[in-house]
């Protein structure tokens, strides 16, 4: 369909009377000098090249309106050639004419091809609009700013849409985005106030993991404990989050380096202690050396006092590598008990002394068994038979079960005359039995030294009372009723020290057992 402003091309001319070779007057304004007059080859000249630029024109493919204007232009120039008398005429309107069809046709389709496109384009920048509002249901807003800076691109990218629509889906998208852009706004106001929050955490925390910075420890339980505060303190700034920009360097850089110290000086700690333990495996190890020299020696006396000596320096010696310490005991246990071993059964008179002190040991067990036969047994008697059986040397190795077991059968047996004791008697015969189980599991020395206090403070709290009462007493004066009262004092008296006493023995037991 050609366009409607097509110019129709005017009616062929009715051809005047020897008009080839007639000079025709400019009769609308005289004063004007007559236009040229062509001659037939050349009007056709003129129409074959006007026809030549339209083709050429139409083969551009270029559809702006500089290619509009060069049509008419050529339009003009084909009516100004007008009608020329010859065969050929019809044939060159033909040509021109179908040439003017196609541009127009082409014309046509061209604006609908863009009317077309402009509504894909609308659709298109619609499409976008309805992704932008979508965002603003997000909670991700970085997410959210980096495809609404997408969508953006695209909205430009596509090409223009129906001059209507153009203002309107403009204006959607930038309501969208003004209202994203408003919430970054809030975000980033909220974010500050955080960052602050935070930074003031940090602050809070970068105090309390300050004093650990050139901290002095000398003991493993306590850089243990340190550690672990330590560690608790880095847990709780990496829960903290970020703090200002302009803050995040100076203070990530203060706390850090004040946890690498800590570490550092642990590290070196625990070389130091490292090294300490490799000198004392280096001591023991020539210990081991000396003891292995001397386990085959006959001198069973000087080799004793030797072998015990270097026990005692052994146990003065402080840690070794914790992978070493079972593996060097053993073998330092083991030359010992070789040489012990070897005495054992080969010192006639280390023999004689264990059999002598077997025998000892079972007259003591003995007489308890005849004590427990007496119903009014006195509980002084059991404590000296029990020291005089804990005084008594060792026996022999294969003997010390058996003497234990019949010195507890003993004792067992006077268990049987709980009822008939005394007050006092049953509070030895306890300390006794109190006293045997705690020997019976070792190590038990602490555990003795803890009764030792407790028996000095009871002891020394009763005497301190006898003598309160020995003062009241000597300032009663004579009477009847002071006499009384003094008699009750002094029945005080007699039982405190006789609790005094008694304490005192258990106390003297428990000293035998400690050495």
């Amino acid at each position: 369909m050609k366009n409607k402003n097509t110019n129709v091309l005017e009616k062929k001319p009715k051809p005047d009377i020897d008009s080839e070779n007639i000079d025709v007057k400019n009769e609308s304004n005289p004063n004007l000098e007559s236009a040229p007059v062509l001659s037939i080859s050349q009007k056709l000249k003129k129409k074959r090249d006007v026809i030549k630029s339209l083709r050429n024109l139409l083969k551009s493919n270029d559809n702006d309106s500089s290619i509009h204007n060069s049509v008419k232009k050529l339009q003009e120039e084909w009516k100004n050639v007008g009608f020329i008398d010859s065969k050929k005429e019809k044939s060159l309107w033909s040509s021109y004419n179908a040439l003017l069809d196609i541009f127009y046709n082409n014309r046509s389709i061209y604006f609908e091809l863009k009317d077309l496109d402009s509504k894909k384009n609308l659709e298109i920048k619609n499409d976008l609009c309805e992704q932008a509002e979508k965002l603003l249901k997000s909670s991700n807003l970085k997410q959210s700013i980096s495809k609404l800076n997408q969508i953006h691109t695209k909205f430009k990218e596509t090409g223009p849409v129906p001059l209507k629509d153009k203002e309107k889906v403009w204006n959607r998208l930038k309501n969208a985005s003004d209202k994203i852009y408003k919430n970054k706004k809030e975000f980033f106001v909220d974010i500050k106030k955080t960052l602050e929050a935070n930074l003031e955490k940090k602050n809070e925390i970068l105090k309390k993991i300050t004093p650990f910075n050139n901290i002095k420890i000398n003991n493993i339980s306590e850089w243990k404990a340190k550690t672990s505060e330590v560690l608790s303190l880095k847990d709780e700034w990496e829960k903290v989050g970020g703090v200002p920009k302009k803050d995040s360097k100076t203070i990530n850089k203060e706390f850090w380096l004040i946890f690498k110290t800590f570490f550092n000086q642990k590290s070196n700690y625990f070389k130091e202690i490292e090294s300490s333990y490799n000198n004392n495996l280096e001591l023991k190890l020539n210990l081991i050396e000396k003891v292995e020299i001397l386990k085959e020696s006959n001198n069973w006396k000087d080799t004793t006092i030797e072998i015990q000596r270097i026990q005692k320096e052994w146990k003065k010696i402080g840690k070794v590598p914790i992978k070493m310490k079972d593996k060097i005991y053993k073998k330092f246990k083991t030359s010992c008990d070789y040489f012990f071993e070897r005495k054992r059964f080969e010192d006639k008179d280390l023999i004689n002394e264990y059999n002598s002190n077997y025998e000892l040991k079972s007259d003591v067990c003995n007489k308890i068994l005849e004590l427990s036969k007496d119903d009014n047994f006195s509980s002084n008697d059991l404590l000296k038979l029990q020291n005089q059986f804990n005084k008594i040397g060792s026996v022999a190795k294969d003997k010390i079960k058996e003497i234990n077991d019949m010195f507890d059968e003993s004792i067992k047996s006077v268990s049987k005359s709980i009822k008939s004791m005394s007050e006092d008697d049953l509070s030895s015969f306890n300390f006794n039995m109190d006293l045997k189980d705690i020997l019976k599991n070792p190590p038990y020395k602490e555990k003795l030294r803890k009764k030792e206090k407790v028996l000095i403070n009871r002891i020394n709290k009763i005497e301190s009372e006898v003598k309160n009462l020995k003062v009241n007493v000597d300032f009663l004066k004579i009477s009847e009723n002071a006499n009384n009262l003094k008699k009750d004092y002094d029945k005080q008296i007699l039982e405190a020290s006789n609790k005094v006493d008694t304490l005192k023995n258990h106390l003297n037991l428990l000293k035998i057992n400690m050495k």
